[in-house]
């Protein structure tokens, strides 16, 4: 009976590896978000090249909802802004309303951080004035940006 136990438990274990490295595995979709590294805790890189702060966070917590990963993308809102265009990127975190880019642009419904005055973000917002900031997609990427949003609402209920 122990030798029986032994071996149900040697296939168990060698089952679970073949699972576990099979090419066939299911492999997590990963959401690729540009970023601007601000500093003052908005949003900070370590010395080991991890980010964090509120925007980052939220993004993090965004897609483990969503089931997915997240990548950070670093730049200024020129380059991250091409990059979406062109689908370098997925999203853009931290980005306040703007006419000029209300055709373009897929913003989130939900905030996911405020701006005071003359906080440093993606674009300048006005002075005295809390500014809400939002994530962006392109348009076009409605599929993902569906996907995105009902794991933000998700996130919200809990």
């Amino acid at each position: 009976m122990k030798n029986f136990l032994q071996k149900m438990a040697l296939l168990l274990l060698c089952l679970s590896l073949f699972a576990a490295l099979s090419p066939f595995a299911e492999a997590r979709d990963t959401l690729r978000v540009g970023i601007r590294p601000l500093g003052d805790g908005v949003i900070t890189v370590d010395a080991a090249g991890n980010y964090y702060g509120i925007e980052t966070d939220y993004m993090q917590t965004l897609t483990s909802y969503a089931g997915m990963d997240v990548a950070f993308v670093p730049g200024s809102w020129e380059e991250n802004l091409a990059r979406l265009r062109t689908g370098e990127i997925d999203a853009i975190a931290g980005v306040p309303q703007l006419p000029e880019y209300r055709g373009e642009l897929l913003y989130s419904r939900m905030p996911i951080d405020f701006a005071r005055g003359n906080r440093k973000v993606q674009l300048p917002v006005p002075d005295h004035q809390v500014t809400p900031l939002y994530y962006v997609m392109r348009q076009g990427n409605d599929a993902l940006f569906g996907r995105i949003e009902r794991a933000n609402d998700a996130m919200a209920a809990n």
